[in-house]
């Protein structure tokens, strides 16, 4: 069986460099999903779970009119054992928090009038 050669059959340059696109954009995607999440969003995700219980034990003290504490030993910037209180009337005692991820530190500020935590930037 002898084969010919037709010069029109075949790819052209243009098929190749788009097949070559798909592939490195399916590469790509692979890629970044195998990655996992980074320390920064992990970071991110422990400061929201700790406002929610913040905020759910601030919410228990005005309803049951006792104060509620929260200890914070691994929590504290400066390593010292201390605790939050919230008060029945919404207000809280306590000091920054820091959360840590390897190198990451974000603080975690009380405002003593309202109770309420606000997150600061990723250092």
């Amino acid at each position: 069986m002898i084969l010919h050669f037709n010069p029109r059959s075949g790819v052209s340059l243009f098929e190749v460099m788009i097949g070559l696109a798909i592939l490195s954009l399916m590469l790509g995607i692979v890629a970044a999903s195998s990655r996992g999440p980074s320390d920064s969003l992990l970071l991110q995700q422990d400061a929201a779970q700790l406002q929610r219980t913040l905020t759910d034990l601030r919410a228990d003290s005005i309803q049951t009119g006792q104060p509620v504490s929260f200890d914070t030993t691994d929590l504290t910037c400066d390593d010292a054992r201390t605790e939050i209180v919230f008060f029945p009337d919404g207000s809280a005692f306590g000091e920054q928090l820091c959360l840590r991820r390897n190198d990451l530190i974000m603080r975690l500020d009380l405002d003593p009038l309202t109770g309420r935590i606000q997150t600061g930037a990723i250092e």
